[in-house]
């Protein structure tokens, strides 16, 4: 069991030991703040209590609606079409690719769905833009061989 000690902000008297579970109730009743100093026991370093680990877990994460399933993410088509279609486009489902597991996981399930479906279409005009390209190439190497 890990104790830790608190401070006011502007106060220099430490409150402790206490544990991460009274530190919890604290922010839960509103007498600890997310601006107030903690250090754990034995420590040196003073940090702001917004970065306990546990923050996080202080609202529960909804579960996601019966028959709603974790979207795939899209990475790798994302990174492939950045590669060798459009780099423009690649990149930004890059980016939208890398956020569905975050805002899954947030418990942002539409968020997430709508980021996939974002890369998934972003991929797709990119795939469509390639060959688009590529055919007009073709036609322009016929053409030029036909005269």
């Amino acid at each position: 069991m890990r104790n830790f000690y608190i401070v006011k902000p502007g106060d220099s008297t430490p409150t402790g030991p206490m544990s991460m579970e009274a530190i919890q109730a604290g922010l839960a009743d509103g007498s600890i703040t997310q601006d107030y100093l903690y250090c754990q026991q034995g420590a040196q370093q003073w940090l702001p209590v917004s970065t306990l680990q546990y923050n996080r877990a202080i609202a529960p994460v909804p579960t996601p609606a019966p028959g709603l399933t974790k979207p795939a993410n899209q990475l790798v088509w994302s990174i492939l079409c950045t590669f060798f279609c459009c780099l423009p486009l690649g990149v930004f489902a890059i980016i939208k690719s890398a956020s569905v597991d975050s805002l899954w996981d947030q418990g942002k399930h539409a968020e997430a769905i709508s980021a996939a479906k974002t890369a998934k279409i972003c991929n797709l005009i990119s795939l469509g833009l390639n060959v688009l390209i590529i055919f007009f190439y073709f036609i322009a190497i016929v053409a030029m061989s036909a005269m």
